[in-house]
This record gives structure tokens, sequence and C-alpha cells, in this order.
């Protein structure tokens, strides 16, 4: 822009000099032909100066015609620029929208009295909660060493009862020392885990198969079964994730479309740019997502490597640290880039630090 405003205004000047220093010229003598008549001047500068305004005239037509294509370019890149933002956060209201709709039915047997089967209607941020709680169970079955199934209540009631007289004849049913109590929670929760192994693998259809090939298998591919017994039953769930991946996609390609229209040699400065302003907006994603939501996502994209691979690229997990995991051993992809709280913690306490 600069170079083409610097040569037009040359060519300009020397088309004024030459008009402004004509008459001078043929009438001071300085050629062998004579121009003292007015009207041979007129005629001799004219002849002189048409062609060069002529060539000004065309040379600024040009530079308007260039300067109409850049506005045009400039224009339509705006155009698509406001386009893509608008769907985007259209379909970013859609996603919360999808939130506050998503709800399933969920049962399983209680912590505390293995008799007791509880069934709870959620929805919601609330429906993520109890996910989490479900494919907790899940692995929790799918782990154990020794393949557990039939709930029935004699076995819950023989449960716990033989836990309610253990505590009265081994400990007295009194106030106990905190290591004491610490070994009796230990027994009890051992005890009714049992029962709530057994009861989740009969709710999700684990069978001793496809337990004994669970154990077989790599953590990736485990990881990816379990959120599969989940799905199975909960494929409400599916909606969500479906939508979450549209959004990315949509991100991805007007990522692409952007770096594509800056030639086959793009300036590695401007492709950074770019990519920082869409990476900008997949955290809006990230920053209108529970933890919970998060974390099922992650458990999601084993299922699904298209949706994991647009997760790593957008590093979209980066709030989910290890210890939010179902298991810490479930971060086996350091691509996903999960954090460690206890590295976040120790980090904001030096900034603190450091700053006073």
């Amino acid at each position: 822009m600069k170079k083409k405003v610097i040569f037009i205004g040359i060519i300009a000047l020397v088309g004024i000099v030459v008009t402004l220093l004509a008459p001078i010229l043929f009438t001071r003598g300085l050629t062998q032909y004579d121009f003292t008549e007015t009207g041979e001047i007129g005629d001799t500068i004219g002849g002189i100066t048409a062609p060069i305004i002529g060539i000004l005239s065309v040379i600024f037509l040009i530079w308007t015609l260039w300067e109409q294509i850049d506005f045009n370019k400039k224009q339509k890149n705006i155009s698509i620029d406001e386009q893509f933002k608008s769907t985007f956060f259209n379909l970013l209201q859609v996603q919360r929208d999808i939130v506050n709709k998503i709800s399933g039915k969920f049962t399983y047997v209680s912590k505390k009295d293995v008799t007791h089967i509880v069934t709870i209607k959620s929805n919601g941020l609330d429906f993520f909660s109890q996910a989490r709680y479900q494919l907790f169970l899940i692995f929790k079955s799918l782990d154990n060493n020794k393949y557990i199934n039939g709930y029935n209540d004699t076995n819950a009631q023989y449960a716990e009862s033989d836990i309610e007289n253990t505590w009265y004849r081994d400990y007295g049913g009194s106030d106990l020392p905190y290591d004491i109590e610490a070994m009796w929670n230990n027994y009890s929760n051992n005890t009714r885990m049992v029962h709530i192994i057994a009861y989740t693998s009969d709710l999700f259809g684990i069978s001793k198969k496809g337990h004994e090939n669970y154990q077989s298998l790599s953590i990736n591919k485990q990881i990816g079964l379990g959120y599969a017994y989940f799905f199975n039953k909960y494929e409400t769930i599916g909606y969500y994730f479906r939508h979450l991946y549209y959004i990315l996609k949509f991100i991805k390609k007007n990522e692409d479309d952007k770096i594509h229209s800056l030639g086959d040699n793009p300036n590695q400065a401007e492709m950074e740019k770019i990519r920082n302003e869409y990476n900008l907006y997949a955290q809006f994603i990230q920053a209108q997502m529970s933890t919970d939501e998060l974390l099922m996502a992650f458990y999601n994209s084993f299922a699904y490597p298209k949706a994991q691979y647009l997760i790593i690229h957008y590093n979209l997990l980066e709030n989910l640290t290890i210890q939010n995991l179902i298991k810490t051993e479930h971060n086996c992809k350091p691509e996903i880039r999960l954090k460690d709280r206890r590295n976040v913690f120790t980090d904001l306490i030096n900034n603190h630090d450091n700053t006073n």
C-alpha cells in the first residue's frame, strides 16, 4: 500500500513539474524551434502534457481498482468473521440449553445400607454429577480382580447384619479411637462394596466374559470400554457430545479456511495469530463447562477418536486435573495435557509469594 502511494506520487509530481516548466522552456530559445507564438506554445504544452495526464488517469484508475478490490476483500473477511461469530455464539447457547434439558434416572446401592436401592432422576448439571458416580461404579466392577454379579436382597441383608454384629461384638458399639474407627470403616466399606459391584454388574450388563476381556486390554481401550458400558444405558448423553463435537469441528473448519486464504507460503506469525484466535473460541466452550462435564468429555473422547483429536488440538480439558479422574492411572494420554492439582497449588503459592 505504501509503495503504491509513493509510486503514484512520483508520477504525479513529474507530470506537474513538466506542465509548469514547459512555458519557460519553450519561450527561452533553448530549442531549435521557435515557440514565440502563444498558440504554438499552447499546442506544444497540450501535446506534451496530454499523454502524461492520460497516463496519470490510467494509473489513478488502476490504483482505485486495487483499493476497491482490497476494500471488498476486507469487507468479505469482516462479513465472514461476523457470520462465524454469530453462528458460534448461537451454537454455544444451544449447547447450554442441551445441558439444562438433558436428564436421566440413576439407580445404585446405598453406600451406607446395601439393602437400600437409591433411585434419582437428575437433570442439568446434576445429571453429569450422577453420571460421574455411575462411571466410577462401572470401573470399580471392571477393575475388581474377581468378577462379581448377582445382587439379591437376602445376601444384602446378611451383609448388613454381619456389619452390625461385628460392630457390637468386636468394638462394643462405642466411641472408638481414630485408628480403630478407620479400620472399622475400611471393613464395612469393603463388605458393602461387594454388593454394590454386584448390583452395578447386573445394571450395566457386565458379563464374566466382558470382565475378562477388559482385564486383558491396554489402559486406553479399558477407558473406552468402561465408557461404552455407561453410554449403552445412558445414550441420551450422546446428544450433548455430538453437538459439542460439531461446535469444535465448526471452529476447526473456519480456522483451516482462514489459514488457507493466506496462500501457499503463509507467514508463520499470521498463522499463529489465526490459531490463537480460534483457540480462544474453544476456550469460551471450556469456560462454560463444569468439572463433571469436562471429566465426562475426557472419558467420551476415548470412545470417539475424532472428538479426542479436536479436544487435544484446542486443549479443551486444560482445567481438568489428574486428581479429578476416576483413577489417576487413566491419565495415559499426555497429549490431553491434564494438570496436576499439586503443581497448580504450588504455582499459586509461589506466584503469591513473589508478588509480596
